[in-house]
């Protein structure tokens, strides 16, 4: 694979990332706070998924890669008509998961 395939498969990873965690933030959103922990199991992944809590402490230093993802999830939380991440403290994103 040339450097340029390998950097659109990256951003298409990216981008799916950021629309799945972006829906999922917006189901669990909208759902009553009741009803979120029977979405949690349909809404895991591979290798991330949700929780419902408190959240938990997380390190303040990143990866590059991860620092890519991060700001990818900023942007789509910080866009128009976005679901918010950070409106509900009770939804935690965990990479790796």
């Amino acid at each position: 694979m040339s450097a340029g395939a390998g950097s659109a498969a990256r951003e298409v990873m990216l981008d799916t990332l950021e629309n799945d965690v972006a829906t999922s933030v917006a189901i669990l959103d909208r759902l009553p706070a009741a009803e979120r922990p029977a979405w949690i199991g349909p809404l895991q992944r591979a290798n991330y998924g949700y929780a419902i809590g408190e959240g938990r402490a997380g390190s303040n230093e990143l990866s590059e890669r991860a620092q890519v993802i991060a700001a990818k999830i900023r942007a789509a939380d910080a866009a128009p008509n976005a679901a918010s991440a950070t409106t509900d403290s009770a939804n935690t994103f965990l990479p790796g998961h």
